[in-house]
């Protein structure tokens, strides 16, 4: 094997020193979150495999970035729910730490995104009611994720919606609210640029509402050339739905209340669920994986919404080629996610 390719992992016995070295392969490239790339390793002893999540050592030199990292992996390592990536173990060399994650064989939605261009509100509905029952999985355990996003969404083999990434996630105690600022700059939320207000879990529904919006339109909802003017985008609510997109108003004027500006005006996860935009429940639980390259058969759209036309398998947009590589640029430099 070329040695490029492999990652040791020196184990040493505290009890008698004996040193035990346990080699890993690179795999395929997964994705970027910040300035950790994810990709497949897999162990070269048991042929398991695995999403590792890198971190360079030398963006980690400060105790608080330290500390940061340490708490990241204490509340993943502590998580136990379908609905997110398990945390497996974690080790370090030289120059990197690693977190190892289960398995998810069909990347991450942003991939999805790229190869579909966008997708039916059926899809919508499914994706984003996986997404709802992870947050009240984080509700009950007081925390909030602050990093929804289709770079940290997950797709495994059976097609389940997975949280991948917790670098930004915070315990809310006693109905608290947070006032330290992490999360990636085109996506926050107002009350996360305006440290006054503070955030709890309100937050995770406006990154919801980023994601729905995303899925259905093909872009992002504040997206602008300039970070500033995204900022002032998201305080102003700036928010409009292109005319050549058909989307019906029941997602809409969901998808607007979750992007209200009062994060004490959004909808409740309960109030999601309940939602008209989900059909009284009528939808897949979880998509078929054809579903990864095309989109869904009108015929297959009409076993869960009889009445659906031809306006429900979308036409192509075709700006979408320049936006969306507008999008992957950012969501895969080594711009930091904290500001």
């Amino acid at each position: 094997m070329d040695n490029q390719t492999i990652i040791e992992e020196i184990i040493k016995n505290k009890v008698t020193g004996e040193v035990q070295v346990r080699k890993y392969k690179k795999g395929r490239f997964i994705g970027k979150i910040g300035n950790n790339n994810f990709i497949e390793l897999t162990c070269v002893d048991t042929n398991k495999v695995s999403i590792a999540k890198i971190i360079d050592k030398t963006t980690i030199v400060k105790q608080k970035a330290k500390q940061r990292l340490e708490n990241e992996m204490s509340i993943h390592r502590s998580l136990q729910h379908s609905g997110i990536l398990t945390f497996e173990h974690s080790f370090e060399t030289t120059e990197n730490v690693y977190i190892l994650l289960e398995r998810c064989d069909n990347l991450t939605l942003f991939e999805l995104l790229k190869r579909r261009v966008r997708l039916t509100e059926l899809e919508t509905m499914s994706i984003s009611m996986q997404i709802v029952k992870s947050l009240k999985y984080l509700k009950s355990v007081k925390l909030i994720n602050r990093n929804i996003k289709l770079s940290n969404l997950f797709i495994s083999g059976k097609m389940e919606v997975k949280i991948g990434d917790f670098s930004c996630s915070e315990i809310i105690e006693n109905n608290g609210r947070s006032r330290t600022i992490y999360g990636n700059p085109d996506l926050m939320a107002p009350e996360t640029l305006d440290g006054n207000i503070g955030q709890s879990y309100e937050v995770d529904i406006w990154y919801l509402g980023v994601v729905m919006y995303t899925l259905l339109v093909g872009k992002q909802p504040f997206e602008a050339l300039d970070l500033n003017e995204t900022y002032k985008r998201i305080k102003a609510n700036d928010c409009t739905f292109p005319n050549d997109c058909i989307i019906s108003n029941s997602a809409k004027n969901l998808i607007k209340q979750m992007l209200n500006c009062d994060p004490q005006k959004r909808p409740t996860l309960d109030q999601i669920l309940s939602n008209g935009f989900f059909n009284n429940g009528n939808f897949p639980d979880f998509l078929p994986e054809e579903l990864l390259e095309n989109p869904p058969t009108l015929d297959y759209i009409r076993q869960f919404l009889p009445n659906a036309d031809g306006n429900d398998i979308y036409p192509v947009n075709n700006d979408f080629n320049e936006t969306f590589n507008s999008i992957s640029t950012k969501e895969t430099t080594n711009r930091k996610d904290d500001i």
